[in-house]
């Protein structure tokens, strides 16, 4: 198995719910040989975070921890979904008043404050004025997830979100981010998780639908088949019709469909670059301006590098769209974790970096991390204590 880098601290088991692919991760330390790590996911079927979604927690984690016998304090990781984050500046003024100064903008600001649980915690100060960050879950989703795990027999230590822990993790294995202002990028297989952090602090976060497996070194794989985009065409595809004839197309109405894919006007390019799926058509390629296009790539190193340039791309795209969080720290650089095999590609990313106003480096190479590394998020989770303390509920 491997060994940790770091010992672990008083918690020694984390829960992290995917509502996405409504699976529950388990990542915990074997108590008989603290260097080995063990994890266990399963599937559910209940809607998230509705009622029977609660009972199926509590039989999840009772099977792990009463029927079992175990004991332990237990981390548990929400989606970033369920989270709200924010800022809010308000004058300087005497400390109590500001304090009632702050919890009088967030009931201004959220009209249902009363059914959210607020962090707040100080960002930056000036001579007028202090920006705080605010960090917000529904109250009822964690009265009803401490009460499953509670009844399931286990301990709960604290509750935080996916992103935090992630950077909690990151922070663990690079010294030097505690207190930086950066972008975290998480690569994985088939998903990647970004994540702001302003002086140590987690200040936004986002995700993409596709990971390291588009990172191909034979062939370039087209941005626009990455993502799912049968949702907007469908509504295209029904705001045509409604304005043609107020029939509304559904999948589940497959005469309708076909009738109102006869009306549309689909030109020359659409039939030859789109693949018919039922009612729809799925978009194989596209054509891009001249000054747009690139060589195509001659070695696999130029195929992995061409490959990589989505993920530049929608960093590029997220700095420079939020302006608001920038203000707050200056954001020069992106820390990726993904497999060593592909740490090469930051490199030649970086020969543009004049244009990019960002460097990309790798989290870390050190192999004694690769577990860590391979499991940031989960391995962040063990250690909500030591790091980001103001996202814990």
């Amino acid at each position: 198995m491997f060994n940790l880098n770091l010992p672990f601290s008083a918690i020694d088991c984390v829960i992290s719910i995917n509502a996405d692919f409504k699976s529950i991760t388990f990542y915990s330390v074997d108590k008989k040989d603290k260097s080995n790590i063990l994890i266990e996911q399963e599937t559910y079927k209940a809607k998230p975070f509705e009622q029977d979604f609660y009972e199926m927690l509590k039989n999840s984690v009772a099977l792990r921890f009463k029927n079992a016998q175990r004991s332990g304090r237990v981390a548990l990781i929400l989606p970033d979904s369920l989270f709200l984050m924010d800022t809010i500046k308000i004058p300087i003024i005497q400390k109590k008043a500001m304090a009632n100064s702050l919890n009088l903008a967030i009931d201004a600001l959220y009209k249902n404050s009363r059914e959210i649980k607020f962090i707040t915690s100080p960002l930056t100060r000036d001579k007028k004025t202090a920006t705080y960050a605010i960090l917000g879950v529904r109250k009822e989703i964690i009265a009803k997830v401490t009460d499953a795990i509670e009844r399931a027999g286990a301990s709960l230590s604290g509750i935080t979100f996916s992103a935090s822990a992630m950077v909690n993790g990151a922070m663990a294995i690079n010294s030097k981010l505690k207190t930086a202002s950066y972008v975290l990028l998480d690569i994985k297989e088939d998903v990647s998780f970004f994540a702001f952090v302003v002086r140590g602090k987690v200040m936004g976060y986002y995700s993409l639908p596709f990971g390291y497996s588009i990172i191909k070194d034979d062939s370039v794989k087209d941005e626009i088949s990455l993502f799912d985009h049968t949702a907007g065409d469908l509504l295209v595809l029904n705001a045509d019709e409604k304005a043609k004839s107020k029939h509304i197309t559904s999948f589940d109405n497959k005469d309708s469909q076909d009738e109102a894919i006869e009306g549309l006007s689909l030109d020359d390019e659409l039939e030859e670059d789109n693949q018919r799926v039922g009612s729809l058509y799925k978009r194989l390629n596209r054509k891009l301006p001249k000054f747009m296009l690139r060589p195509t790539p001659e070695t696999k190193e130029g195929f992995e590098i061409e490959n990589f340039r989505p993920f530049v791309k929608w960093t590029l795209e997220l700095v420079r769209n939020n302006a608001e969080i920038l203000s707050l720290g200056n954001i020069d650089s992106v820390y990726v974790n993904m497999p060593d095999k592909f740490s090469h590609i930051l490199k030649a990313v970086n020969i543009e970096q004049e244009q990019n106003k960002v460097t990309f480096q790798p989290l870390s190479q050190n192999k004694q991390n690769e577990m860590d590394r391979t499991n940031l998020s989960l391995y962040g989770g063990l250690l909500i204590k030591k790091y980001n303390t103001k996202n814990n509920f």
